[in-house]
């Protein structure tokens, strides 16, 4: 695995990293911390995950303190719903339209969260925290979130590829302004 991510990195293609279990985690906490520092560009996990590699039992502080190793972190935490958290420009940013959240980071969904970016391809970096709510098509009272991570990982990973493919289909397109600084700079040589 290692040889693989430093071959990933030498080639500056995305790596994108799912934590196992929090045990595992706490198992290898130094390590993961080591390995996600040095190669990982999209980390996703659940909450108890992200208290064992962080410490901080608050999901968005945990995804604030993983974001000083990451690009983007996707957070998923049980029935509350999920976190998906990165950077953009300042230059980019565009204010939320949706009613502002606060919890322990104060307006935390201030800036939409359109188009996150590689850290190192901001100027002047800025933190992005969006919430997204459980699918509440199913029962009232959710019980069992098995899965949900794997699902919004898929996702995450599909809409990188189709930025990427929308990109060769329609190079003039005015979305790819901001996408030569956002996701599609995670596949720069496909």
């Amino acid at each position: 695995m290692l040889t693989a991510l430093q071959y990933a990195h030498q080639h500056h293609v995305p790596t994108a990293l799912t934590l196992g279990t929090k045990h595992l985690v706490e198992d290898n906490r130094e390590e993961l911390l080591e390995l996600i520092k040095n190669y990982v560009n999209v980390l996703a996990m659940n909450e108890l995950e992200a208290e064992a590699l962080t410490g901080l039992s608050d999901p968005l502080q945990a995804a604030s303190a993983i974001l000083d190793y990451v690009d983007l972190v996707l957070l998923t935490a049980g029935p509350d719903g999920m976190y998906l958290c990165g950077y953009t420009d300042d230059e980019l940013k565009r204010e939320t339209t949706h009613p502002i959240k606060s919890g322990s980071l104060a307006d935390f969904n201030r800036w939409e969260f359109s188009r996150p970016m590689l850290r190192e391809a901001c100027k002047h970096p800025v933190k992005v925290f969006s919430h997204i709510d459980p699918y509440m098509g199913g029962p009232e009272k959710i019980r069992n979130t098995n899965g949900a991570g794997d699902g919004a990982l898929s996702a995450l990973l599909h809409d990188i590829s189709a930025n990427h493919f929308h990109k060769e289909a329609i190079p003039n397109s005015s979305k790819h302004l901001a996408l030569l600084f956002g996701l599609f700079l995670f596949c720069p040589n496909l």
